[in-house]
């Protein structure tokens, strides 16, 4: 790769360093430790003991893991995957299911809906023998197009590597720089670190960029940052302890005195106060100022100002009710809860079905390398990656229910003529083998021509038969 297009992609890089710690912010919360960057917002409003108070009431209660999970829900339930070629079909199945791609696709849904932006990385794993793949938080990469006709087609993907220190112990920043031809490693001067290039020397083998990646924008190949989604997510964690706050003080009644002695006054409920003036002319007084924070109406404060962040995101939040100290928890989270999210997972359905096709493309055609190479276990191939194809149905999240539930529910479906009775026992036990289906379903009805029998008998015996 020529000096120059590094030098170009380096400043590239430090150009959307921004965003970069934006999105390291975002990990973070998500990861949980939303309370470092609570601390940094109360710090900066209040200061001195005032700050301190409020840091030991600091309420660091996360909403956007909630609402992230809440929309991330395209693979809760394993999609189904069907292609035309067994052999694909095969494969399809054991990526999916015995490389756990279904759950890398979950944290890629998820990282799509924090960030507007989502890579998966396929990579071959030296120790195992095996092609894995792992969804990148928006932090550990960037992409890069120079591409003259369609600045949205991704040319280059940047990996960033974090901070090294070399033999004479200088810290620096390392970049790996991939392309559909070449693959380099360098520093932030853009100088080659050929340690890691050994065994490739610059060589992309695959003849693709190993890396799945999908945005929110139509118009940038990196979208902008989101700012609300920070400002919000901190921002109900400081009101509520803006809360606690003013609940410790405003909730303390104030006593005060007027020409009184106050010297000794001792506060406690078994002292008795004999007041005197220090002037005889003048009237001693003690009074209280007993403070009445409106709290309901702070909390009301809260939930529509979270409502009213999430109908700008296209989210319908649920119905919270009147809120008050007892149910304002519950209240929040009902709201969350209750979002209604359909439009917005329909859109995501759409999207990521090109998604899967991408990712499915990129990782026949690395799996047939490396496969045809020996460096792999499984040494099955895909029919043509250029031409094969998945077609993906996602399925909606199921409701939890309990067996009884759920026998209840089949029964009458049976019963109405809904569903058939081997059906209704392959629902109620998925786990069973055809056979082990069929030996149940023989050995009930054995049973059932049992009872029959017997009751013919005592009916002949009773004479009503």
């Amino acid at each position: 790769m020529e000096p120059e297009k590094i030098k170009k992609i380096l400043e590239y890089v430090k150009d959307n360093q921004d965003l970069i710690s934006y999105d390291e912010k975002l990990f973070t919360v998500r990861e949980g430790d939303l309370l470092s960057l609570l601390e940094r917002e109360i710090r900066a409003q209040l200061s001195g003991d005032s700050g301190n108070i409020a840091l030991m009431r600091a309420a660091p209660v996360n909403v956007l893991n909630k609402i992230v999970s809440k929309l991330s829900k395209l693979y809760s339930c394993a999609p189904v995957r069907k292609t035309e070629n067994p052999v694909d079909q095969e494969l399809v199945d054991y990526y999916a299911q015995e490389l756990g791609v279904n759950i890398d696709f979950n944290d890629h849904n998820e990282n799509f809906n924090t960030n507007k932006k989502s890579a998966m990385e396929i990579y071959l794993d030296t120790k195992e023998r095996l092609l894995k793949t792992r969804a990148m938080p928006g932090h550990y990469y960037i992409p890069y197009s120079d591409d003259p006709i369609d600045p949205l087609r991704m040319t280059h993907f940047v990996k960033l590597m974090g901070e090294f220190t070399d033999s004479n112990g200088v810290k620096f920043q390392k970049y790996w720089i991939y392309s559909n031809d070449e693959f380099v490693s360098v520093n932030e001067k853009g100088d080659l670190l050929l340690e890691d290039m050994a065994e490739t020397e610059g060589v992309n083998s695959y003849g693709l960029i190993p890396f799945n990646y999908v945005k929110k924008s139509r118009y940038l190949l990196v979208p902008k940052k989101d700012s609300d989604i920070l400002q919000m997510t901190l921002l109900v964690p400081v009101l509520l302890t803006d809360m606690n706050f003013a609940s410790m003080f405003l909730s303390m009644p104030i006593l005060y005195t007027i020409d009184v002695d106050s010297q000794n006054l001792k506060l406690s409920p078994n002292h008795f106060w004999n007041l005197k003036s220090i002037d005889d002319e003048k009237t001693p007084q003690i009074g209280v100022i007993k403070a009445e924070p409106n709290l309901e109406s702070q909390m009301n404060n809260v939930v529509n100002q979270l409502s009213l962040w999430l109908e700008s995101k296209n989210i319908k939040p649920g119905t919270v009710g009147k809120l008050s100290a007892e149910n304002f928890s519950s209240g929040v989270s009902k709201l969350i809860s209750e979002m209604d999210t359909l439009e917005d997972r329909k859109m995501q359905e759409v999207v990521f079905q090109d998604v899967e096709q991408d990712f499915w493309y990129r990782l026949a055609t690395i799996h047939n390398i490396l496969a045809k190479a020996g460096r792999i276990e499984n040494r099955k191939l895909f029919s043509d990656p250029e031409k094969f194809r998945v077609s993906i149905r996602y399925t909606e999240e199921k409701i939890i229910e309990s067996r009884g539930d759920k026998v209840t529910r089949l029964k009458t479906e049976v019963d109405s003529r809904f569903t058939s009775r081997e059906m209704a026992i392959k629902d109620l036990n998925p786990y069973m083998h055809e056979d082990e289906v069929k030996k149940l379903m023989a050995a009930i009805q054995k049973e059932g021509a049992g009872q029959e029998t017997e009751i013919e008998a005592e009916e002949e015996k009773n004479g009503t038969y």
